[in-house]
């Protein structure tokens, strides 16, 4: 909820990264999603993507930005 509010009452800040990790340790407080461990408040460091479907019939809805790119394209975005 508070990433929510956040979100929305101060719409008119920058989003940087400092701004996205604090949302990731908000939702994620404990450094687990569910039974698995991962990387709170930093960039992944492998490929993401959101995919449905059984095994064999999967389909890939969105495939996230290399993450050795994402340095490079928070500093060039305008996010304000």
């Amino acid at each position: 909820v508070e990433v929510l509010l956040d979100a929305i009452q101060n719409y008119d800040l920058s989003l940087n990264a400092k701004r996205l990790y604090s949302w990731h340790g908000a939702l994620f407080p404990t450094g687990y999603s569910g039974l698995h461990k991962i990387r709170v408040a930093k960039w992944r460091n492998q490929a993401m993507q959101v995919v449905s479907g059984s095994v064999g019939k999967e389909r890939v809805h969105y495939e996230a930005p290399p993450s050795d790119r994402m340095d490079r394209e928070m500093k060039r975005c305008v996010c304000s």
